[in-house]
Formats: structure tokens, C-alpha cells, sequence
């Protein structure tokens, strides 16, 4: 998908295989695009740039997002694979999302540099060992994981606020 687009109250609940560029909403956005209240519950899988919600974001600073989305799939890949953004590249901001699927990176398999900015982002400690690469965990990545029992509190539904009163798991 080229420049501005925005995706909006997306739901995958299907099993998805692919190649390059796989996710359970959207595989690839360069440009000012943004993915909004979307989820996937399916499990992904592909080869490099895997994502349980985008597999490969490439935006302005200030101008592309992923608000508002989780993300409760395995997702699995042989390259930059994350539980909810394979490849974070260049601007792009994850805000309010969380994501409980298994995957080796929960958040993002790579994060290009410190221009992507991640915040009020959780993750379920026993799915995934780390939040990102260690290499990538720039001083703009602030996530937090969390217990099982902590992400099915009434607590941790209203961290996200107001979009995760119904999905939290």
C-alpha cells in the first residue's frame, strides 16, 4: 500500500502463509499511512518482514502510526519478524497496542533507527523474550511486559483505555 492510507477497525482471524511482507492486516505501508483499532487473532507466518498486524512499515515521522491494535497470533518467520510489526522503519509510532502471541520479537523483528517511536506498548512476558532486538531497544522504545494474569486485569484494560475494554485477553 502506497502513501496516505489509513486502515481502520480491521479484524484477521485466519491463518495466514506467505513470503515476504506478511501480516495479519496489512504486509507492507511506506509513506504517511496509519493502522487503527486492528487486530489479528490468526496465526502468520512467512519468510522476512512478518508482523502480526503490519509486516513492513516505512513512514514520516509524525505521520505513520499503529494506534490502538493487538495482535493474539503466533507469528513466525526466518527474518525481521514481531509480534505486531515485522520491520519498523523510519518514523513510524506504535502507540496503546499490545500483543500476546508467540513470536521471537514481540513487538518489532527490527526497528531501522531512532526516528520509530513506541509507547504505552505491552506485551505477554512468557510469549516472547524480548520487546525488540537488544541492539534496536532505542532510548524511543518504551514497552512493558506483563504476566498473563496482569493483561486479563481490569487494571491493564484501562492502560489502553477506552478501544481495549472488550478485547483484552
Amino acid at each position: 500500500i502506497g502513501a496516505n492510507v489509513t486502515i481502520t477497525n480491521c479484524t484477521n482471524n485466519g491463518n495466514i502463509t506467505g513470503a515476504n511482507y506478511t501480516a495479519g492486516v496489512v504486509g507492507y505501508i511506506r509513506g504517511d499511512g496509519a493502522v487503527k483499532n486492528s487486530s489479528n487473532t490468526g496465526k502468520i507466518s512467512g519468510v522476512s518482514d512478518v508482523g502480526g498486524i503490519v509486516g513492513y512499515m516505512q513512514g514520516y515521522p509524525g505521520a505513520s502510526s499503529v494506534t490502538n491494535c493487538y495482535n493474539t497470533g503466533a507469528v513466525s518467520g526466518d527474518g525481521t519478524t514481531g509480534g505486531l510489526v515485522g520491520n519498523l522503519y523510519n518514523g513510524v509510532t506504535v502507540t496503546n497496542c499490545y500483543n500476546t502471541g508467540e513470536s521471537t520479537y514481540a513487538i518489532a523483528g527490527n526497528v531501522y533507527n531512532k526516528t520509530a517511536k513506541v509507547s504505552n506498548t505491552y506485551y505477554l512476558a512468557s510469549a516472547s523474550t524480548e520487546a525488540v532486538p537488544a541492539s534496536k531497544m532505542f532510548d524511543t522504545i518504551s514497552v512493558e511486559s506483563k504476566t498473563s494474569k496482569a493483561m486479563s486485569s481490569e487494571a491493564f484494560a484501562t492502560l489502553l483505555g477506552d478501544a481495549f475494554q472488550a478485547s483484552c485477553p
